[in-house]
């Protein structure tokens, strides 16, 4: 015989069942009002396409004498009580014309007779149908009743987010988006009996199987189009192509960075936390035209188009395809340029803000033909050099680079370039002056930046003295950059510096200097360990550092004495000659 039952009720009949109390053993209400922001739009959304239902998941349920335990679903049941509240005491404002809908609400809040006839002011003896855990319960309760709260929790921040949703709605809006959430939003119950082991039930609700990410989400809503029986055919299609890409990408975060890089070029910028319900609310915007079916098919084939998936793991690989760099170069004519499309794309890797903006410009180049393929070629790896230099610069001058600066402009811009249907469209300076707060497109402002900063992060610093030794030297291009290392001239161990006679009546902390674009050069990843008492003194480096294949390092080795004065000097010598390698092709101009 089944012990463990389940059925689908309506909100309203469930909250008609009698009372609900959260165990002792459950965490507090512990929605943020980004869940609870998410759940009201959903809500909004389903109402505004005029759907029949909202299923709104599963709650599970113990009986316990008088009330039934919430074992799973406190927070969707606590903030949909929030979400009744608020509707409540819109309608005890206007009693005279929602009258029916006050006594509905408050029966659905509290444990009161059908036949009750009471307004949201009389409710100080009436038993709330929900009893959360201790801590939120008296303010769940005020809330309910029509008082005032503090400000300080996670209910109260859920309470003001709901709050200022149903404000915003017009008086008959309300009324309609109440009618829909007692009569149209669902919820599974599940009822297991207290001979059965409930936490088991629930680790095996919640603790099995995969859990479902971004990507699995658009998959399922994206096969959603195309439940007719007459479409089984492209049905097909459509999951061989979906399974091709997640097959071709080999990891999942390989495979969202990819769906989230094109779908964002597809449609803009799209928040990561809200990937899901964003790119599905753009595709949700077909709903109700023409051929919906036929512009997600378009859609799907496109986003599995070969070409593409093979152009954004060429992007991001440490190893990109050579064969498509090669056919790049040509067509743009930079086979010899120092700063190449490998030399672009080595300096954007770790950047993945700046990934949707590359694939929709080399997606140009792959998608033209004949002279006008060498047209794009140029144009995107003008484009994609202004990028290059534009992200660089601003990782040398800030402490600490800030993808959220710039992902909005980023994405934006990649979306622009997507529809754009000339070479001359494919010119994003006015987009990257509008990011550009610290005015670092400006070589003056960018040199004096950078002359001042303390370069802590050894891979920005090797990058930095990298670009600036291939400038000077006409064999850099030969060097290995995975084959050298960051070398600071005044030793990073205090323990050396008194053998450091040019630092000897400084009156700052040396270790100020220690940093400075000045005080580094590179070396070999073996020059460090050439010398015995390498980092005793200056004259104790000079010797290593004439051998050195690098320009910039070699360069140091006739000086006599390293000083601050030399430092503060040669900062300003590689600040501008920084400011000469990531260059751009036009004065920045603002948008």
């Amino acid at each position: 015989m089944t012990q463990v039952t389940a059925e689908v009720l309506l909100v309203s009949e469930l909250f008609s069942t009698g009372r609900f109390a959260v165990p002792w053993h459950q965490r507090y209400y512990d929605w943020t009002t980004e869940q609870v922001g998410e759940l009201l739009i959903d809500l909004k959304e389903a109402l505004d396409e005029d759907r029949s239902s909202y299923f709104l998941g599963s709650i599970m349920l113990v009986p316990d004498n008088a009330h039934w335990q919430i074992n799973d679903g406190q927070q969707r049941l606590i903030t949909l009580s929030l979400l009744i509240a608020s509707l409540c005491r819109r309608f005890a404002a206007r009693r005279r014309t929602d009258a029916a809908r006050e006594q509905l609400a408050l029966r659905l809040l509290f444990d009161r007779p059908d036949t009750a006839v009471t307004d949201l002011a009389d409710t100080a003896r009436d038993t709330p149908r929900i009893r959360p855990p201790r801590q939120d319960r008296s303010r769940f309760t005020q809330i309910i009743r029509g008082h005032d709260i503090g400000t300080n929790g996670k209910m109260t921040s859920a309470w003001n987010e709901i709050d200022i949703f149903v404000t915003a709605l017009n008086q008959p809006t309300a009324r309609k988006f109440f009618e829909f959430l007692t009569n149209n939003v669902e919820i599974g119950v599940l009822y297991v009996p207290r001979t059965e082991d409930a936490n088991a039930v629930f680790e095996a609700l919640n603790g099995r199987g995969k859990q479902l990410d971004a990507v699995d989400l658009i998959r399922n809503h994206l096969y959603s189009y195309f439940t007719d029986p007459s479409d089984a055919e492209r049905r097909s299609t459509v999951h061989e192509n979906l399974e091709a890409v997640i097959l071709s990408n080999r990891t999942p975060r390989r495979t969202q960075d990819y769906f989230r890089c094109y779908f964002q070029c597809r449609f803009g910028y799209l928040q990561k936390n809200r990937f899901y319900r964003e790119t599905r609310q753009k595709i949700r915007r077909r709903r109700g035209r023409a051929n919906t079916g036929d512009y997600v098919y378009a859609l799907v084939n496109d986003l599995a188009d070969r070409r593409f998936v093979e152009l954004f793991r060429t992007i991001t690989a440490t190893n990109p395809s050579p064969e498509f760099l090669s056919s790049f170069m040509r067509a743009s004519s930079t086979t010899q340029n120092k700063r190449n499309l490998p030399v672009l794309l080595g300096e954007l890797r770790g950047y993945k803000v700046a990934h949707p903006l590359v694939f929709a410009l080399l997606r140009k180049f792959v998608e033209a033909n004949g002279e006008r393929r060498r047209v794009i070629a140029r144009a995107a790896h003008r484009c994609i050099g202004d990028l290059a230099s534009f992200v660089v610069r601003v990782s040398f001058c800030e402490a600490k680079f800030e993808p959220s600066k710039f992902e909005t402009a980023f994405a934006n811009c990649a979306n622009r370039i997507t529809g754009a249907s000339s070479a001359s469209a494919l010119d994003i300076s006015p987009d990257l002056g509008e990011c550009d707060e610290r005015r670092v497109m400006d070589d003056t402002r960018f040199a004096s930046q950078l002359a001042e900063v303390e370069l802590k992060d050894p891979k920005r610093a090797k990058r930095l003295l990298f670009g600036v030794n291939a400038i000077q030297d006409r064999e850099a291009r030969a060097l290995d950059f995975d084959g050298c290392s960051v070398e600071h001239i005044l030793p990073q161990s205090d323990s050396y510096w008194p053998g450091w006679q040019g630092f000897a009546d400084v009156d700052t902390d040396i270790g100020n200097w220690v940093n400075r674009v000045g005080n580094l050069t590179l070396l070999g990843d073996s020059d460090n360990f050439a010398r015995r008492q390498f980092n005793a003194s200056f004259d104790a480096k000079r010797n290593v550092f004439a051998d050195s294949p690098f320009l910039i390092t070699r360069k140091l080795a006739p000086i006599e004495q390293w000083t601050p004065d030399r430092i503060v000097a040669r900062s300003k010598q590689l600040a501008g000659a920084a400011a000469r390698v990531w260059s751009f092709s036009q004065p920045p101009r603002r948008a």
